[in-house]
């Protein structure tokens, strides 16, 4: 079946795993900040949603980490003659960790912004009948304990507009 949500979410992972994608965003907003970054060894992307807490029980990750999930679907049939016609909410959840507090909302921040400047150049069409708008919320969690000791997270939310006969 054209247009489900497994479909919508992995044409979003492509474009923040492609070319063009978080890899090459983050390379080009390292100098942009005060303090030294820490090499990624990739910018994987997975369709989850747990908790961290939950994930780190169940198996090993590393940091930084990328999820995608759909947080709200709402059909509000825009187009006659359609099945389905409506937005999306795609959220991207970044979490870093690390052992130290120095830099770490800085670090969350150089990866949200990776996140950000993906979906600003990605905006458009993705595939037939779905189209990321460009627009974007950034909400922004506390520091906890997680991860390496310390943990922190943010959510890229985005809206994706869906449309299928």
């Amino acid at each position: 079946m054209e247009g489900t949500i497994s479909d919508a979410l992995e044409k979003v992972r492509e474009a923040l795993e492609g070319s063009g994608g978080l890899a090459e965003s983050l390379e080009a907003l390292r100098a942009s900040y005060p303090i030294p970054l820490t090499d990624w060894q990739e910018t994987r992307v997975e369709i989850a949603r747990a908790p961290a807490e939950m994930e780190e029980k169940s198996r090993t990750l590393k940091y930084p980490r990328y999820s995608i999930a759909v947080e709200k679907i709402q059909n509000g049939r825009d187009e006659r003659f359609r099945r389905f016609s409506g937005t999306l909410k795609v959220a991207v959840e970044i979490r870093v960790s690390q052992d130290r507090l120095d830099g770490i909302t800085e670090s969350l921040y150089w990866h949200v912004d990776a996140v950000r400047d993906v979906i600003e150049r990605k905006a458009g069409c993705l595939s037939e009948g779905l189209v990321l708008t460009g627009e974007y919320e950034v909400q922004v969690e506390g520091v906890k304990k997680g991860g390496l000791n310390f943990l922190q997270s943010a959510k890229v939310v985005c809206p994706v507009l869906m449309s299928r006969r």
